[in-house]
């Protein structure tokens, strides 16, 4: 029987000691040239009972706040290292590493990343931080000069789940991210309605505009990935493009002929 959520979150201190937690790595497609240009981190942990695990099986319960710190960094860690593996083989490639509110709000967090992008030898511009619309918007202020402090330091930074209901037109403005990703609820309808249709491409002109880079997440069909090039986003996620792999999956994915 699997234990709940909150004794999977207690128990991550000992998977972190007997390196239990994995990364696969989705890729992101670059519409306008077919290209894998960034994968995007995601944690797993395998499990010695239960399997590989989803992230929603254990992070949803209570996790210690150094425990969350302790593991954020060393999703980042981990994440890096890999990159600067694919790199040394000759691959041009980004990762893009999710960030809870907490994480983002380290005080530690500009100086930590330096330190860590030092060790991998990689150049700032090849990490992407990404922070939820939500967490986002909780300290508009603080969140936004943590941004501005990351971009001048050259790393890029997401915008998630754009579009559930809690941008303005004035967070776009205070938020200098380097690209939105676009909530898959706006995906799974494309082509179905005419209204939601319109939106979207209402978003991507809007992000555009301010010189911005927007991706659709959950694309799990062909036609969407046609209504998404026909939509000019710049990059598109997802099911039907390619399932989160492990790490040595990744190069021969992005090698393939298209």
């Amino acid at each position: 029987m699997m234990e709940s959520a909150d004794a999977l979150a207690a128990d991550l201190p000992r998977a972190l000691e007997h390196r239990e937690l994995v990364l696969h790595y989705q890729p992101k497609l670059h519409l306008a040239t077919d290209r894998v240009r960034e994968v995007e981190a995601l944690l797993r942990w395998q499990h010695p009972k239960h399997g590989l695990l989803l992230p929603g099986a254990f992070l949803t319960g209570r996790i210690d706040g150094d425990v969350a710190l302790v593991l954020g960094r060393w999703v980042v860690r981990a994440a890096l290292d890999q990159c600067a593996a694919w790199v040394a083989e000759g691959a041009d490639l980004g990762v893009c590493v999710n960030f809870s509110p907490r994480q983002f709000d380290d005080p530690a967090l500009p100086m930590a990343l330096d330190e860590l992008l030092a060790d991998a030898g990689l150049p700032p511009a090849r990490l992407n931080l990404e922070i939820t619309e939500v967490a986002a918007v909780v300290a508009m202020d603080r969140t936004a000069a943590r941004v501005r402090e990351l971009r001048r330091r050259g790393l890029h930074v997401t915008l998630d789940d754009f579009g559930t209901g809690f941008s303005s037109l004035t967070w776009l403005q205070q938020l200098p991210v380097t690209m939105r990703k676009l909530d898959q609820s706006f995906t799974t309808q494309l082509g179905k309605h005419s209204q939601t249709d319109a939106i979207v491409d209402s978003v991507v002109r809007l992000a555009h505009s301010l010189e911005l880079e927007i991706i659709a997440e959950g694309v799990e069909t062909a036609g969407q990935l046609t209504h998404l090039r026909r939509l000019e986003f710049d990059y598109a996620q997802g099911f039907h493009i390619c399932r989160p792999v492990p790490a040595e999956h990744v190069l021969p994915y992005v090698r393939r002929p298209r």
